[in-house]
């Protein structure tokens, strides 16, 4: 293997082990005004397909939530709330109906 080929794998390996994630919730006008319960406590932005956490009662996207379920597979995850941090188990989530 060359050496520009060892650097290219390198560089892969390394973006990919990265942990970046998509903000699923809507950027709206004057979200400083908007209520902390209506902000994802992931991305903070107003909730896209509200999802309740059980144990804590804090709130999120369905699709930021996702996609931290994706990493973490059957393991415990925890409320990024900084004054939460409540672990809960994936099953431990409400799906919140706005209908």
């Amino acid at each position: 293997m060359s050496d520009t080929t060892k650097k290219t794998s390198n560089s892969i390996k390394s973006l990919s082990s990265k942990q970046t994630h998509v903000a699923y919730g809507y950027p709206v006008y004057n979200l400083d005004n908007i209520n902390e319960r209506w902000k994802c406590v992931y991305c903070s932005l107003l909730i896209k397909e509200p999802i309740q956490l059980t144990e804590c009662g804090h709130r999120c996207c369905k699709g930021c939530y996702e996609s931290r379920v994706v990493e973490t597979g059957n393991e415990l995850m925890v409320c990024p709330v900084q004054d939460c941090q409540m672990p809960f188990s994936q099953k431990d989530v409400s799906y919140i109906s706005l209908t």
